[in-house]
C-alpha cells in the first residue's frame, strides 16, 4: 500500500482554512449584537423623544395658560393698579445705526412742554 505523503503546505492550508472560518463565525457574531445594541439604544431614544414631545406640550400648554390676556386682565382688575398707559406718555426707543446709542424721546402732551433727548 502506497501512502501518499502529506506536503506542510496542505497541512498550513487547511489550517489556515480552519482560523478563517473561525474568525469569520465570530464577526458574525459580534456585527450581529452590535446590531441588536444598537437597536436597543434607538428603541431607548424613542421612548426618550416621545416622553419629551409630550413634555413639550404640556410645557407649551402652560405657557399659553401664562400669557393668556385674561389673566392680565384678571390680575389688573384684581389689584386696580394696573391701567393701560396713556398714549401721550408713551416713550419710545429708537436705534438709527447698529451699535449706536439708543434715542429716546418724550412727546410733550398739553400740559409739559419738556422734550428729552438721551
Amino acid at each position: 500500500m502506497i501512502q501518499r505523503r502529506r506536503s506542510h503546505f496542505s497541512v498550513v492550508w487547511k489550517a489556515s482554512a480552519l482560523a478563517c472560518a473561525v474568525l469569520l463565525v465570530f464577526t458574525i457574531v459580534w456585527i450581529r449584537s452590535a446590531v441588536v445594541s444598537l437597536e436597543y439604544q434607538l428603541s431607548s431614544l424613542d421612548h426618550k423623544k416621545i416622553e419629551l414631545m409630550k413634555e413639550g406640550k404640556v410645557l407649551g400648554a402652560e405657557r399659553a395658560s401664562l400669557i393668556a390676556v385674561k389673566r392680565f386682565e384678571a390680575v389688573a382688575s384684581a389689584d386696580g393698579n394696573l391701567v393701560f398707559p396713556d398714549r401721550m406718555k408713551v416713550v419710545h426707543v429708537k436705534n438709527g445705526r447698529q451699535g449706536a446709542t439708543y434715542t429716546a424721546s418724550f412727546v410733550p402732551g398739553p400740559r409739559d412742554s419738556r422734550v428729552a433727548r438721551d
